[in-house]
């Protein structure tokens, strides 16, 4: 099963319980983690949530000093507001809790004869809103058939920058698809979140 970011409406996200909402973390993990400007329209469609749900997040987060706004034209483009001494172990918080999906999928783009990829496991549980606590590690399932050694070359460094151990589980795209395996059953009927890792090899 996938997850659907719109589906999410816990009070807190259980990955980082500080904040007010998951859509709150997202929004905040988005512009505080890349450096580019965004304007509520665009966080919207990258998160596929309503906009006017988005515009009300963000003017929370103007509102408290988090974010700062700048009008070019008619739009108003959102950035970090770096005179704010908390932003920076925010960010931090905000890499480790919420950077797996992102980190993970960027590691994998371009590795070659990878069908598909899935975060599973406690971290994929807290993700969509499941209880529990901190994961402690992240658990990667890796479907199809690239070289192990490239695989562990793309993550080399993500345990530091993560501060959790990445679990790697191989398997083959035949056996995904067998749903008499008794380890495939139990991943599908558990959290799973999906990676869109474009292999660009052959």
């Amino acid at each position: 099963m996938g997850v659907n970011l719109s589906q999410m409406r816990t009070p807190a996200p259980a990955l980082l319980p500080i904040l007010r909402s998951q859509l709150q973390g997202l929004v905040l993990y988005e512009v505080l983690t890349k450096d580019i400007g965004w304007t509520a329209a665009e966080l919207a469609r990258a998160l596929a949530e309503p906009e006017a749900t988005v515009h009300r997040e963000t003017r929370r987060l103007l509102e408290t000093g988090l974010l700062t706004a700048t009008r070019l034209g008619r739009a108003v483009v959102l950035r970090g507001n770096d005179a704010n001494p908390v932003l920076e172990p925010l960010r931090q918080l905000l890499i480790i809790s919420f950077g797996p999906r992102r980190e993970l999928r960027l590691a994998l783009s371009g590795v070659a004869r990878i069908d598909r990829a899935y975060i599973f496991g406690s971290w994929a549980a807290r993700f969509v809103g499941l209880p529990g606590p901190a994961p402690a590690d992240i658990d990667l399932l890796v479907v199809g058939d690239p070289d192990r050694g490239a695989v562990d070359s793309a993550l080399d460094g993500l345990e530091a920058k993560l501060r959790r151990e990445i679990n790697v589980t191989f398997i083959s795209a035949d056996a995904w698809e067998q749903a008499s395996d008794p380890f495939v059953r139990g991943v599908r009927d558990h959290a799973l979140v999906p990676l869109d890792v474009v292999d660009d090899g052959i």
